[in-house]
């Protein structure tokens, strides 16, 4: 049904917006499926029409509607219309093209992403890449005839980079989409779900200069004082965010949580949580540490400064210099389950 619904709004979303009279726009979806929108001049009564591309499936929408279209080949159909039409647009889809964006990420200050299209037709025209951004929505307290737990389904943001007007022959093209001079921050991340025994914390590099535009989801190439450091998926951003990308661990700072001691007070539970973090490295590093808490949680009390970053998270946020251990604790108070 999500899947159905986010089709339709972009259908909506491209002929509301398409302007190309008498040309040709190409939309390249993520899933290797494209939209192609095609405007033509036709008369009245029969026409033989040939599409740009070949239609797969085999279905053609017409605006404004015509009395009736025959396929007779994979790019070329019959149209019927009881008038002359001036600007007819054809809104049909083809499986010729597919595309994927590659990142690369300097830590030295710098971050370039690319997609790579793969064309089975040539053409011309304009062209936009399109991906979907999904988030997971829980309806709370919402029962399900299988059980009584959360309900979760996905909701689906269509984005999409606008190359204007291409050229592809058969085979591959690579483009350049973002080329991002940007100041990194490297940080230890220890981000914690439950008790943890001398874990290395994540290695993560956070960009200090929100984003200008949106970025696809694709693999994230990491370099770091020219040496490869690792490769990771990212999901995709959005303009105005921060790029904060965990591309391994850091082995020379490890962490412990434990809890120290839970009890009930009438209603609630009442529960103390202790870290530990010790650096065994020579260098001053910086060390955010992410706990999660049930979403209806107040801090009762805390020896270090935090941040409540969402409903079920706070982060902790530290310089941890070399050869050092840091601990402290924090008690939190929450609905009995």
């Amino acid at each position: 049904m999500v899947r159905l619904k986010t089709f339709l709004t972009f259908l909506l979303f491209l002929t509301s917006f398409s302007v190309i009279l008498f040309g040709i726009k190409l939309s390249i979806l993520s899933n290797g499926m494209s939209i192609v929108e095609e405007h033509k001049e036709i008369s009245k009564e029969g026409n033989v029409v040939r599409l740009s591309l070949k239609s797969e499936p085999k279905l053609v929408f017409a605006i404004p509607p015509v009395e009736r279209m025959d396929f007779l080949n994979d790019d070329t159909i019959r149209v019927y219309s009881d008038t002359t039409l001036n600007d007819i647009l054809f809104l049909y889809f083809t499986r010729s093209f597919s595309w994927g964006a590659y990142h690369l990420l300097d830590l030295s200050g710098g971050f370039q992403s690319v997609a790579v299209v793969s064309a089975k037709e040539s053409f011309k025209g304009d062209v936009s890449l399109c991906w979907g951004v999904f988030q997971n929505l829980s309806t709370k307290g919402q029962v399900s005839f299988l059980s009584s737990r959360e309900v979760s389904e996905k909701s689906e943001t269509l984005r999409s980079i606008d190359l204007g007007e291409m050229e592809f022959k058969e085979g591959w093209s690579e483009f350049t989409l973002l080329n991002l001079p940007t100041t990194w921050k490297k940080l230890s991340l220890l981000e914690t779900y439950g008790d943890v025994n001398d874990q290395p914390l994540s290695a993560v590099a956070a960009s200090e200069e929100p984003l200008h535009t949106d970025i696809p989801p694709g693999t994230v190439y990491v370099f770091d004082n020219g040496a490869f450091a690792g490769t990771v998926n990212l999901n995709g951003m959005t303009k105005g965010q921060k790029l904060e990308i965990i591309y391994g661990s850091d082995y020379d700072i490890r962490g412990s949580r434990v809890t120290l001691k839970e009890e009930r007070a009438g209603s609630y539970r009442r529960r103390t949580v202790k870290f530990y973090v010790r650096n065994y490295g020579k260098e001053t590093r910086n060390v955010r540490v992410i706990e999660h808490i049930p979403s209806d949680a107040r801090v009762l009390g805390s020896d270090m400064d935090f941040e409540r970053i969402a409903a079920d998270k706070i982060a902790f946020s530290f310089d941890l210099e070399g050869e050092k251990t840091i601990t402290f604790e924090y008690t939190v108070e929450f609905e009995q389950r």
